[in-house]
């Protein structure tokens, strides 16, 4: 019977980490999906949260298309080509209206992600929430990639603004492959 077998758990310590890594991802699995809970150390609105596989940041080999959605509606929505990684959303931050213990969702899967003939799709999901001016939004990220490549994959890593700020402490991340 399938089921889904943990690969590897990791958590960010007390000094923050610029990213979440996973290495040495064995091939006997059918697909991987990964659980992440996240916040960032930027000073700012909102950061951006990549995701790069076998540890490439190539301009222009992952292809994104994504909408973003809150109570209001659809809030914006895009496509094209990214220089850091698979976009995943916006995580929580740590700006001055955040509040302390509230960090972000996300989930990805990667479907294929051992076979060396098609280029690897990647699905994902964020959900953010942010305070401010004492108003609560929640925001869904839903998007979708494909990674230019016919590699077998045998790393990922999450990256906070591109490498630019830290994930903060418990930010974490659970890679699981689904065993048949």
């Amino acid at each position: 019977m399938a089921h889904f077998e943990l690969i590897s758990t990791t958590t960010v310590g007390s000094g923050g980490a610029a990213s979440i890594d996973v290495t040495g991802i064995s091939s006997t699995y059918k697909m991987l999906w990964g659980l992440c809970t996240l916040k960032s150390d930027y000073v700012g609105t909102d950061v951006n949260v990549y995701l790069t596989l076998n540890g490439d940041t190539t301009s222009g080999n992952y292809f994104y298309d994504y909408y973003a959605t809150a109570a209001t509606g659809v809030l914006s929505a895009g496509k094209g080509f990214t220089s850091a990684g698979a976009y995943m959303g916006k995580t929580q931050t740590s700006h001055g209206s955040s509040q302390a213990g509230v960090f972000s969702q996300c989930q990805f899967w990667i479907p294929n992600y051992a076979g060396t003939s098609l280029y690897k799709n990647v699905m994902a999901n964020t959900v953010s929430t942010q305070s401010i001016t004492g108003t609560n939004y929640t925001y869904n990220y839903t998007s979708s990639h494909m990674w230019l490549s016919t590699s077998a994959i045998n790393r990922v890593t999450l990256l906070s603004n591109n490498g630019s700020s830290n994930f903060v402490q418990y930010s974490d991340m659970q890679l699981y492959g689904l065993k048949e």
